[in-house]
């Protein structure tokens, strides 16, 4: 949780945020994963881990392995698109204050000083703070429902 929410913290600096790349989502995404079914093989036994593919009939094990297979990419594809995003807005922003100064004629760019307070607090701190705190919650939800299965 911790590393999460300082990748997601990390455009504070004026930097690019790392989840922003899908690499690295999919990276914590894929963890994620091994966890997972690690845990379903613990709790259930390898025996039950693969029985449980097949139920509540054998007919539905094809779907059964393309729901354990889209996790990390619904993981994945969350974080990324929700970070990229709120550095997509943060762009806009500072490109919109920039053409604002040079239409205006201003030397200093008096307008990025504040208005982009708000917004990096709304975008960085919240959204990342939310991110993280979804992607931690649906990867205890998904521990928990295969574990059952």
């Amino acid at each position: 949780m911790i590393y999460l929410l300082f990748l997601n913290l990390f455009g504070l600096t004026g930097f690019r945020p790392p989840t922003a790349d899908y690499s690295v989502a999919l990276g914590l995404a894929i963890i994620s994963f091994v966890i997972i079914q690690a845990n379903a093989i613990v709790h259930s036994g390898i025996l039950g881990y693969f029985k449980g593919y097949a139920k509540p009939f054998w007919f539905m094990l094809p779907l059964n392995i393309i729901e354990r297979l889209v996790v990390p990419v619904s993981l994945s594809l969350r974080l990324f698109g929700n970070i990229t995003a709120a550095v997509i807005m943060m762009e806009l922003l500072y490109e919109g204050l920039e053409f604002l100064s040079h239409s205006l004629h201003l030397k200093v760019p008096v307008f990025a000083a504040f208005i982009p307070i708000p917004f990096h607090i709304y975008f960085d701190l919240f959204d990342g703070t939310i991110q993280m705190f979804i992607f931690v919650m649906l990867t205890m939800i998904f521990i928990k429902t295969t574990s059952e299965h």
